[in-house]
């Protein structure tokens, strides 16, 4: 009963100093001595956050579209290997249409590897943006209504 006790003391310190460490939501708490960021600072982590969406939206998106050609290349190499099993051998034209399947199949292959290629650029991009943010935005501390007064700024600007 009294390890188990221990156990259960030793678990809530453990809690107790990772909450003190890293705050309620996982961030790193800032040391106290930390002064607030000015609302230029804001200004631009907020407008940091806003193309790191967009990147996470558009690489989502091209994630999606990239599942969707993978299927398609999984269909089509199911049909060709279905058509290669069935064709005769000894008639020309259906090897001549064989031959033409694996062409459509391979030209479709390449544009998904291509497609791909650029999606992972994307991701790329996306992976250096987040770190760009952690790096720049991350450990600031700043004053709740600062950046209610820039997002207040920020979408008037858009509604004009």
């Amino acid at each position: 009963m009294i390890p188990r006790m221990l156990l259960i003391c030793l678990l809530l310190m453990s809690s107790a100093q990772a909450a003190e460490k890293y705050g309620k939501y996982g961030k790193p708490v800032p040391p106290p001595d930390t002064p607030y960021a000015s609302r230029d600072q804001l200004r631009a982590c907020i407008a940091q956050e806003d193309r790191l969406q967009a990147l996470r939206r558009t690489t989502r998106d091209l994630e999606k579209n990239n599942q969707a050609d993978l299927r398609a290349v999984a269909r089509s190499g199911e049909a060709l290997r279905r058509a290669q099993a069935d064709v005769n051998r000894d008639d020309q034209a259906a090897v001549a249409a064989l031959h033409q399947q694996l062409d459509e199949h391979n030209a479709l292959a390449t544009a998904v590897n291509q497609r791909a290629e650029a999606m992972q650029a994307k991701a790329d991009a996306l992976q250096a943006a987040h770190a760009a943010y952690q790096r720049d935005c991350y450990h600031l501390k700043y004053r709740i209504e600062d950046r209610k007064a820039v997002i207040q700024e920020k979408n008037q600007v858009w509604q004009e």
